[in-house]
């Protein structure tokens, strides 16, 4: 289960690479680095707050993101594009 992240505004580039980089990319390095000592039938759980959801972001980032296409290399570009 993952479960941590830091909270605040947004509204300088620094503080956004921050906010993606420790909200985003930790739980997901973490889940990379653990995933080969998982059981098979293991299962990953992510853990939010109400600030991980999506009002704020853009329609199209949201559109992209609701996507049923969406796979890890898309996403990820996604990511790159908002750093």
């Amino acid at each position: 289960m993952n479960n941590a992240g830091i909270y605040g505004e947004a509204r300088e580039p620094r503080r956004y690479r921050e906010l993606l980089t420790v909200n985003f990319l930790g739980p997901l390095r973490v889940t990379d680095a653990l995933t080969p000592l998982l059981a098979d039938d293991a299962n990953v759980v992510m853990v939010t707050s109400g600030i991980g959801e999506l009002s704020k972001v853009t329609p199209r980032v949201r559109q992209v993101l609701a996507d049923p296409a969406l796979d890890r290399t898309k996403l990820l570009a996604l990511v790159d594009e908002c750093l």
